[in-house]
């Protein structure tokens, strides 16, 4: 009653196995191949936004101590949004081949790191501006110009509000 019948592979399946072993095992092998380099980029591409995160608050910060200086301002909270966040553009070698094809590949320093041209910043796309002050015109219209020095965020997409008390 209690004693449960083996699992039983049918003789098919055998003989299937044995004569696709080979096919399988690189089928499974060429997946495992495919999943790695993803993990490690995921991991690399999620420590670069979190270190950009820290940058963008750092920004944030250093703004807010910026426009809580200018006089009439008082305290100053500043929230901004990205249209794109900061980007590396990297050295490429590129050949002509036959038939006019070209072919790129990437400079390689040592070690095996990407040879990097330049950084560009990050594209603001808003801003709102937080502060005791903003009930004066004069005070909203230096925080427009200064936000906007500061960030390249057109007029029309900074918002500037008066905090409570």
């Amino acid at each position: 009653m209690g004693s449960k019948a083996p699992f039983v592979i049918p003789e098919y399946l055998k003989k299937g196995f044995h004569k696709y072993k080979y096919i399988l095992l690189v089928c499974v092998v060429g997946l495992i191949l495919v999943t790695l380099p993803q993990r490690q980029t995921d991991k690399a591409t999620e420590a670069e936004e979190a270190s950009y995160q820290l940058r963008c608050e750092a920004f944030e910060q250093a703004l807010e101590e910026a426009l809580s200086e200018i006089e009439g301002v008082g305290r100053v909270k500043v929230v901004l949004t990205l249209r794109s966040g900061a980007e590396t553009i990297y050295a490429y070698n590129s050949n002509e081949q036959a038939e006019g094809e070209r072919q790129s590949t990437m400079v390689m320093a040592s070690g095996s790191q990407p040879v990097e041209l330049r950084t560009k910043g990050p594209t603001f796309q808003g801003a709102v501006i937080v502060c005791d002050g903003a009930d004066r015109a004069v005070t909203r219209l230096m925080l427009t110009e200064a936000v906007k020095a500061l960030t390249g965020i057109t007029t029309d997409n900074i918002s500037i509000l008066k905090m409570k008390q």
